[in-house]
């Protein structure tokens, strides 16, 4: 979920991200600082008041969750508290200690999928570790980015993040003092309405990792569809309602796998050396829609398979530009999506014509716009969400008029648009009562209502 520009993401994902690494070749001592790290709920928190990067401005205190996986590898989400004591939701990322390497490696996602990053990290000494990281930007640029990192101490730590400039030199660019000081907030990521039903499906980090689960729209009879250690997220349901196509981290990267809607019968789509994730069905079931990189170390884009998950084909013309959150239309004719504009920089939001292959910008500008999603069962309206007003909330473009109509507003972040129960409403994720929630508008009286899950046993 997009909450700011995703520069200070990433700058604080790298501070942060890299405190779980060891080079030393005894695996006991891995173990050792994993335990450090994750005892007693694994949660810290960074009292930098004045610390200003990017977009960060208000937000005063800045929390690390760590999860251990086993014994040589963690997951982790990071969050900023505002001067209001909203929680919102960065970044999240794994991590794992390779005896190959005699390093760690380090795999990190922003909290609306529209970035990624990939590194390494090196010990130095018990209490010292640095680390090297690559940024890959929704525009299509990356960036490299060095960080040290020092216990010091009881339950406490410092970090300190560079990046390297034009002449591969270091630019420092913050550093934080962490203390073990913070309690459990978890999110809710994503929400879809399944067809043919009067249920939602949606994932959430409840019990410590992404999972999916499904829900009556009152949020009663909770269904945990997914259930192990690894990340399993963005879900994308078959028109009837009977599959889910979602993303995973198991086996230590992102591939695609197939569920029944309970859940059952999981089996892997796409097993290859690149990033496969976001998939959409089309709206006859026959195709999906997906992001995958064309080759290693590219920028993911746009590609169309089977549902078995043969037939792998890309499908826009672009080459070094993020394009991410594919949405069919309910014809079929279309298939909209982000892409950094024509000069690399903001994401923007377009629409590829599958019989001519053609593209056209549905909403473009100096803003960052990222989850299309069309709204209804027509081909008229785009949704998607954007910082327009500085925080991002949700706007439908309007593709034959190009009029920009925006829906929600206030002082939080709204995102992850989709189409609700009836046409003319919508479901969306938001900030504004804290942690992440599921929320439900009406188009037409503008009414917006919260949908909690009841956890019950759960």
């Amino acid at each position: 979920m997009t909450k700011f520009n995703v520069k200070y993401p990433l700058i604080l994902f790298l501070v942060l991200v890299n405190l779980g690494f060891s080079q030393n070749s005894d695996a006991d001592m891995h173990t050792a600082f994993y335990d450090y790290i994750t005892k007693e709920g694994g949660n810290w928190k960074a009292f930098n008041p004045q610390f200003k990067v990017g977009d960060t401005i208000g937000f005063n205190d800045f929390i690390l969750k760590f999860t251990r996986k086993d014994p040589l590898s963690i997951e982790g989400n990071i969050y900023g508290v505002n001067a209001k004591k909203d929680t919102i939701h960065f970044w999240s990322f794994t991590e794992f200690y390779s005896p190959n390497k005699k390093k760690s490696i380090i795999i990190q996602r922003s909290s609306d999928g529209s970035s990624y990053a990939i590194g390494e990290s090196t010990i130095i000494t018990k209490d010292e570790r640095i680390g090297e990281m690559e940024f890959f930007y929704p525009n299509g640029t990356s960036e490299k980015h060095k960080d040290s990192h020092l216990l010091f101490g009881e339950d406490k730590m410092r970090s300190t993040s560079y990046k390297y400039d034009a002449n591969n030199e270091l630019e420092l660019l913050s550093t934080l003092v962490w203390e073990r000081k913070y309690d459990k907030a978890y999110d809710y990521k994503y929400a879809v309405v399944i067809p043919n039903s009067k249920r939602i499906l949606f994932v959430s980090d409840k019990d410590g990792d992404d999972e999916i689960y499904s829900m009556d729209i009152d949020g009663n009879n909770v269904i945990q569809l997914t259930n192990n250690e690894d990340k399993d997220f963005l879900p994308g349901v078959s028109p009837d309602g009977r599959e889910i196509i979602f993303t995973s981290q198991r086996d230590r990267k992102e591939e695609l796998y197939k569920m029944n809607i309970d859940g059952s019968n999981q089996v892997r789509l796409t097993n290859n050396d690149r990033l496969n994730n976001e998939a959409d069905w089309s709206p006859d079931g026959k195709k999906v829609a997906f992001l995958s990189q064309p080759k290693q170390h590219t920028p993911p884009c746009l590609f169309i398979m089977n549902p078995d998950g043969t037939g792998r084909t890309k499908v826009t013309k672009s080459e070094g530009l993020v394009e991410s959150f594919p949405n069919w239309s309910k014809s079929g004719k279309y298939i909209s999506y982000t892409q950094g504009n024509d000069n690399g920089r903001n994401p923007d939001s377009y629409v590829y014509e599958v019989a001519t292959g053609k593209t056209f910008a549905a909403a473009e500008g100096k803003f960052n716009e990222f989850g299309t999603h069309w709204l209804g069962s027509g081909d008229d309206k785009l949704l998607f969400s954007s910082n327009r007003t500085g925080n991002y909330h949700i706007y439908v473009a309007h593709i034959k008029t190009k009029k920009i109509e925006q829906l929600t507003s206030g002082e939080f972040h709204d995102s992850s648009p989709k189409t609700g129960f009836k046409p003319n409403s919508i479901l969306f994720i938001s900030d504004r009562s804290g942690p992440s929630r599921i929320y439900s508008m009406d188009l037409k009286t503008k009414k917006i209502g919260l949908i909690e899950a009841n956890w019950g046993n759960l």
